[in-house]
């Protein structure tokens, strides 16, 4: 085992190590001050995205909607055992990004008909409310991850060539309207197709593999629970690396377990700009599967920080070239999830970048809350 790999595999162990007992008064203040600089990131981010909402493409809802739905979650589930500062702090960020998330929608609308006809769905009021339970991966599993990323690693070693990400924003936003009622169908009559190629279908990576995690996410949310149980148990996924909880939930853990892994390589060379913006999504859909320990790990919402601009948006890197292609307005919905943009004001500010960020920044908030309960 190479030692890259070696340093790889003690990240990955360490994201899934249980919680540390109660802290002292000195740690939960430090902690209290942690959870502050992300309300302060999110309160920034949500009032740049206020004054450009007529600008944001609908991803930039999405991030919107992120934060009403799961500050909302929050608050239902813990309110009574909250600081009534923070109860106070969530519930004004919450309504903020509410009210934002209405003047996106209807910019989004007037701005892209047809696309917002397609998908508009997914920046409608309450639109990602549900609020997953925290589930921890397990080391067993972590070892079987790393096993099955050696063995690709391996295989890309060998010649044997992996799947390309082969992402098709198009085909996936078709899919996600089945859970709405497509072509006069009643909702949640999802196609085989669908289900194949967004859950089935193996040796994902990249934006590709957070999408199938999107894709259960918005079928969840759209209260497609039951069509989606019955298809994974009808048609099951052919591998299998947990045996744990509902074969949604396994879904779930995998997908999540390989998107850990990837994150912790993200770290280990150094956040490497190109993958930052997929790096934050990441974070963000894994959170909101439940996923709050593993993926609210301190050095990487430092490294979110510190990536916002002063303005409160996320845009380009220092040095970093964004394909001119990203922002032609023929493309489908304006932008493409992967890594297209539409920009935002002046200093470069990217509406999905932002967005991403926005997901993040709330997992981040739920892995400190959750920790701040604990003690």
């Amino acid at each position: 085992m190479s030692s890259k790999f070696q340093r790889l595999a003690i990240a990955v162990a360490c994201c899934c190590l249980l919680a540390a007992p109660a802290a002292s008064a000195g740690r939960r203040r430090a902690g209290e001050a942690a959870l502050i600089d992300t309300l302060d990131a999110l309160d920034r981010a949500v009032a740049f995205m206020g004054g450009h909402s007529e600008t944001a493409n609908l991803d930039g809802g999405i991030g919107l909607r992120t934060v009403e739905g799961q500050f909302g979650a929050l608050l239902s589930n813990y309110w009574s055992r909250l600081p009534l500062w923070l109860v106070a702090r969530l519930k004004s960020i919450q309504q903020r990004a509410s009210l934002v998330a209405k003047e996106t929608a209807k910019a989004v609308q007037k701005n892209t008909p047809v696309y917002y006809a397609n998908a508009g769905q997914l920046i409608a009021d309450h639109s990602w409310d549900i609020f997953f339970p925290s589930r921890r991966l397990s080391l067993r599993f972590a070892a079987a991850l790393l096993e099955e990323a050696a063995a690709t690693r391996e295989a890309a070693a060998s010649g044997d060539n992996q799947e390309e990400d082969g992402f098709d924003e198009k085909f996936s936003d078709d899919c996600i309207h089945e859970f709405y009622g497509k072509y006069g169908q009643p909702p949640c009559t999802i196609s085989h197709r669908c289900w194949d190629a967004m859950v089935r279908s193996e040796g994902r990576r990249d934006y590709y593999l957070t999408h199938q995690v999107f894709y259960l996410l918005s079928g969840i949310n759209a209260n497609c629970l039951y069509n989606l149980t019955e298809l994974a148990q009808s048609r099951p996924a052919s591998v299998d690396l947990s045996g744990d909880g509902s074969p949604l939930q396994r879904l779930l853990d995998k997908f999540c377990g390989r998107i850990l892994v990837a994150a912790a390589e993200q770290e280990a060379a150094g956040f490497p700009v190109i993958n930052r913006d997929l790096f934050m999504e990441q974070i963000g859909l894994c959170s909101a599967s439940g996923y709050v320990a593993e993926f609210g790990q301190p050095s990487w919402r430092r490294a979110v920080l510190s990536w916002q601009q002063a303005n409160g948006c996320y845009g380009a890197f220092p040095n970093e070239l964004v394909a001119r292609e990203n922002f032609n307005p023929a493309r489908y919905g304006n932008y493409r999830r992967k890594r297209s943009e539409a920009l935002m004001g002046s200093g470069g500010c990217l509406s999905h970048r932002t967005s991403v960020a926005l997901d993040a920044l709330v997992g981040f908030t739920r892995q400190q809350v959750e920790h701040l309960l604990r003690r």
